[in-house]
């Protein structure tokens, strides 16, 4: 994984010499808007204020990567999943109206048709972090002075960080001299001050982090700031639990990290924050209620305990499942709740609705009698979404259809279903990943996202599975990449693990593959992306 002295940086001008054109920009705060296809805006910090909730984005790629406020005479800089950066200084970037759906960036600088951006940072070369971070699925990190983006400008990029074949950047971090703590799926954790890893250049490819297991991958980096003293670890089963970050011990980079959950067998980690005793964490069950807790409510154990049920800590009734847990640092009413129904029902609320919602909980819809909730997602109101019915329709929607409502408000029609039919999922639609669906009697496949065009929602949607009479009907779908590994589980308590890459990618009419061998009565209950495991042939 590279050699960090064969390219340390020895010292670097941290004072670069700032482009002539500056020199001539008239300073002016402004917010940049960029969508991960590459559509980018300049739009006045007061227009933005007035209009943000009527922000139309891009009608075919309203993935948002970030929202930054600047000013005309910083820098952006732009990292793609290719591994390389591409910047400009803001004043480049065409002003429009909060309205417009911007300009493409390949109209700035030289970019790649088939990158996708993945972060955005703005800098002022004279107040600016002093590295860029970056932490990939395979444990590396590599640490880079972000004065080297900013010198020897090329036309069409620049090398960002070298990737191996398979691997992809999971975290890119803007910071000074902070400890780090770095989780994998299999519950390790490692924490190390981030002075032990030297600054290499642009084009290495960086050093271990943590050492894994096979199969195993990192799915958090976070910085550990003085104002956050606590971790939250929450598993599939719903076991939950918080830590000190004191227990996490901190070691050498690149060593295999410590148990920081104790799981039962087929148990995995699939959530954790590192936050401030202060920072809410909120739950959203099938019966259309929210509730928030605060970090420091949540039991404090030890590294090596398994944690407490997260229903012990709510108001919950027996029937309620929770389906999403989300971190919310401060409710606002920029940032929403989207949810979803199994009778076709769609809404979005702004999370300020549910400030008062605490343990007790509080109506998050107003459910039609025999209806419930299947998916929630916490969004900025701008993304793209996939809704899957059980008889095998599918409908990409854009988020910016569904006006923001309140609490107590039943929702609009998301997507028209047949009768007998109802909505299984929504899935966020993400660039280079495909959709996963599943069904009841184990057969399965991957779509990809590019068969089916956007339609206004209320409509029926396209077909994305062929014979559901004799496959069964679809039970669930989940975003994924060819490097995912799935869980499945059947109503029997029967677990499966299988690579996403060995499920056949068909198109919208087939009927799948038999992922799942299922003898009847028994059926498939469930499915979500795990870490893989060296076990894994033995479930077979």
């Amino acid at each position: 994984y590279g050699d960090e002295y064969r390219t340390k940086i020895i010292s670097v001008v941290e004072d670069t010499k700032e482009d002539k054109e500056i020199s001539t920009v008239v300073p002016e705060d402004c917010v940049v808007v960029t969508t991960v296809g590459g559509m980018i805006k300049r739009v006045p910090t007061s227009s933005y204020k007035v209009q943000k909730r009527n922000t139309k984005g891009t009608k075919n790629d309203s993935q948002i990567v970030d929202i930054v406020k600047t000013n005309t005479i910083d820098t952006m800089l732009f990292f793609t999943d290719a591994g390389k950066m591409y910047r400009c200084v803001v004043d480049k970037i065409p002003a429009c109206t909060n309205a417009n759906k911007g300009t493409f960036i390949g109209d700035i600088v030289k970019f790649e048709l088939k990158e996708k951006i993945v972060a955005v940072s703005s800098l002022h070369r004279r107040s600016m972090p002093k590295y860029a971070v970056f932490f990939t699925k395979d444990g590396i990190i590599k640490k880079t002075f972000l004065a080297e983006y900013l010198k020897n400008s090329r036309a069409g990029g620049m090398q960002a960080i070298k990737l191996n074949e398979g691997d992809s950047i999971v975290k890119i971090l803007f910071m000074d001299d902070e400890d780090l703590v770095v989780i994998s799926k299999s519950g390790m954790g490692i924490k190390f001050a981030s002075t032990e890893i030297g600054a290499v250049g642009r084009v290495s490819i960086g050093v271990k982090a943590i050492k894994l297991n096979d199969g195993d991958e990192v799915v958090a980096a976070l910085p550990i700031h003085k104002d956050t003293d606590k971790i939250a670890i929450f598993a599939e089963s719903g076991v939950g639990k918080k830590m000190p970050l004191a227990e996490i011990p901190k070691q050498g980079r690149g060593g295999k990290g410590s148990i920081s959950a104790k799981l039962v067998e087929e148990d995995y980690i699939n959530q954790c924050f590192v936050a401030s005793t202060h920072d809410h964490l909120m739950f959203i069950t099938n019966a259309g209620k929210a509730y928030w807790i605060k970090v420091h409510e949540i039991p404090e154990a030890s590294k090596t305990s398994r944690g407490s049920h997260i229903k012990s800590l709510l108001a919950v009734t027996a029937n309620e499942e929770i389906t999403t847990v989300e971190r919310i640092k401060e409710f606002s009413d920029t940032e929403y709740l989207f949810m979803a129904t199994a009778n076709g029902i769609v809404k979005k609320t702004p999370t300020i609705e549910f400030r008062n919602a605490k343990a007790r909980g509080m109506q998050a819809a107003r459910l039609d009698d025999g209806d419930k909730l299947v998916s929630t997602v916490l969004s900025t109101g701008k993304f793209e979404l996939m809704l899957i019915s059980r008889r095998g329709q599918a409908l990409r929607i854009n988020e910016e259809d569904v006006r923001s409502m309140g609490r107590a408000s039943r929702g609009v029609n998301g997507m028209k279903l047949a009768e007998g039919d109802e909505l299984c999922a929504a899935i966020n639609v993400l660039p280079d990943s495909e959709m996963l669906v599943i069904t009841e009697r184990g057969a399965g496949k991957r779509v990809a996202f590019e068969e089916f065009n956007a339609h206004g929602r209320g409509t029926g949607g396209q077909r994305v599975f062929g014979n559901v009479d004799d496959k069964g009907e679809i039970i669930g779908a989940l975003t994924v990449k060819e490097s995912d590994t799935i869980m499945c589980i059947t109503s029997q308590g029967i677990s499966l693990r299988v690579e996403a890459s060995s499920i056949s990618k068909q198109g919208r009419s087939s009927s799948g593959v038999r992922v799942v061998d299922i003898t009847p009565p028994d059926y498939v209950v469930g499915i979500d992306r795990i870490a893989k495991d060296e076990s894994e042939d033995d479930t077979n």
